[in-house]
């Protein structure tokens, strides 16, 4: 039987969450330039027999291109219940739990760091796409 597992995303919701926008009225008066530096982690918690929440963890900060300050710090974690079906080795469950299950909660994690910069009056962030396999490969995520 060649039949093989799936790690499928049953729930998503946001587990934490923390902006700091100290100089906000005159940062956002006096306008500036800013680059935005992310660290990502994540983190694999098996929940049940078949169940693993797993945190897309981000921490960023927006410099200030001139000072290179750090202007704002935001930090999110993207949570996702994952159900797994089916046989799976362990090291194929590994390399899914730390890859292919934090690549499906990127896009939450996109929209939650859009939406609170735009309500904190800063111009809109499109955080760019983030390849987990290519970051798995290299060493740079841990569980």
């Amino acid at each position: 039987d060649s039949k093989k597992g799936t790690i499928t995303l049953e729930k998503t919701y946001i587990k934490d969450l923390s902006f700091e926008f100290p100089l906000a009225g005159q940062i956002i008066s006096l306008g500036y330039s800013s680059s935005f530096d992310a660290e990502f982690r994540v983190d694999v918690t098996h929940i049940g027999e078949d169940r693993y929440e797993i945190c897309l963890n981000l921490t960023g900060k927006g410099i200030n291109s001139e000072s290179q300050e750090t202007v704002y710090l935001i930090e999110v974690v993207q949570a996702g219940i994952f159900r797994k079906e089916g046989e799976i080795d362990d090291d194929s469950e590994k390399e899914i739990t730390l890859t292919e299950c934090p690549a499906n909660l990127y896009p939450y994690l996109r929209e939650v760091v859009d939406s609170i910069l735009a309500k904190s009056g800063l111009p809109p962030l499109v955080l760019a796409p983030f390849d987990f396999y290519e970051e798995r490969r290299i060493g740079e995520l841990s569980s």
